[in-house]
C-alpha cells in the first residue's frame, strides 16, 4: 500500500552559530519539496542567530530559544513537539546536498514501508572538489559498537512513530548518543538505505572534536553503558581500544601526508 506524501519535520539545534544557521536555513528554503516544517531549537544564543532566523519568515518555520543541557537535550525538547511524519536532525551549519533531497526522501517513503532510513554524507574537509563521501550501504550494528563504523546522523531520517516508541536521546551517552539512538532504532527495524547524497556535514561540533584516544575512550564508555564490552570482558575491551587508537593514529598520519 502506497503512503501519501509525508510532512518532514527538520530539527536544527543552534548555539551562537549565526552564519551556520543562515546556511542551514537557505538550504531548507531551496528545497523543491514543500512539505516540510523547520524547528530551530536555540540554546539562548547571544549572537545574531535570532535575527538570522527572523529574517527568513515562513509559516513552516518555528523559532524557540532557551538554555539547555547540550545538543541532545535540545534535540529531545524539539522532538517532543515537532509535528510531521518524518523527523530529520540537521544541525546549524549542516545543509542538504542539493534542492532535490527532501523530494528523494519523500518518494522513498511513499514507495517503501521503512521506519527509518539513511543516505550518503559529504564531509566538508579540505578543498570542495575533494570532500570525502561517507557511503555505507549496509552498516553493521556490531561494527558500530566496536567504533569501526557509524551511522551518518545528519543524513538519517526517522519516522515520528518510531521515535515515539524508542524515546529520547540518552544524555548519559554524551557524543555517542546519536549512535545509541540508531542502535535502539535497529532493535525495532533495520534501516532503509537511500542511495543519494543527502547532507553536507560541517565538522567541528562535539561529535568530531578530540583525539584518537578521546574517541576510543568515548566508545569504551559507550560499550560499557550499553553492557556490550568486547567479548563481554573489560580487559579484552581495553586491549581492543588500544589497538584502535594505534590504528587511527596510523591512518591520520597517512592522510596528513597525502
Amino acid at each position: 500500500m502506497q503512503r501519501s506524501e509525508p510532512v518532514i519535520a527538520i530539527i536544527t539545534v543552534n548555539l551562537n552559530n549565526a552564519e551556520g544557521l543562515r546556511r542551514t536555513i537557505e538550504s531548507i528554503d531551496e528545497q523543491n519539496y514543500p512539505g516540510w516544517r523547520h524547528y530551530i531549537q536555540d540554546g539562548a544564543s547571544v549572537d545574531e542567530s535570532e535575527l538570522i532566523a527572523r529574517s527568513a519568515p515562513d509559516s513552516r518555520r518555528i523559532w524557540r530559544s532557551a538554555q539547555d543541557s547540550g545538543v541532545y537535550d535540545a534535540m529531545n525538547r524539539s522532538r517532543i513537539t515537532a509535528e510531521g511524519d518524518l523527523v530529520w536532525f540537521l544541525n546549524s551549519g549542516d545543509t542538504f546536498y542539493d534542492p532535490k533531497v527532501l523530494q528523494k526522501v519523500a518518494q522513498s517513503w511513499e514507495r517503501g514501508e521503512w521506519l527509518w532510513a539513511y543516505g550518503s554524507l559529504v564531509i566538508k574537509i579540505g578543498a570542495p572538489d575533494s570532500w570525502p563521501l561517507y557511503r555505507k550501504i549496509n552498516i553493521r550494528p556490531s561494527l558500530v559498537r566496536l567504533g569501526i563504523e557509524s551511522f551518518p546522523h545528519p543524513a538519517t531520517v526517522y519516522s515520528k512513530s518510531l521515535l515515539d516508541v524508542i524515546g529520547d536521546y540518552r544524555l548519559e551517552f554524551g557524543v555517542s548518543a546519536d549512535q545509541d539512538l540508531c542502535l535502539r532504532a535497529w532493535g525495532v527495524a533495520p534501516p532503509q538505505f537511500i542511495d543519494y547524497r543527502l547532507s553536507l556535514f560541517e565538522p567541528g561540533g562535539i561529535s568530531t572534536s578530540g583525539s584518537a584516544r578521546a574517541h576510543e575512550e568515548e566508545f569504551r564508555r559507550f560499550r560499557a553503558l550499553r553492557r556490550e564490552l568486547v567479548m563481554g570482558n573489560s580487559t579484552i575491551d581495553l586491549v581492543w581500544s588500544r589497538m584502535m587508537i594505534a590504528a587511527r593514529k596510523t591512518h591520520n598520519r597517512f592522510v596528513s601526508r597525502r
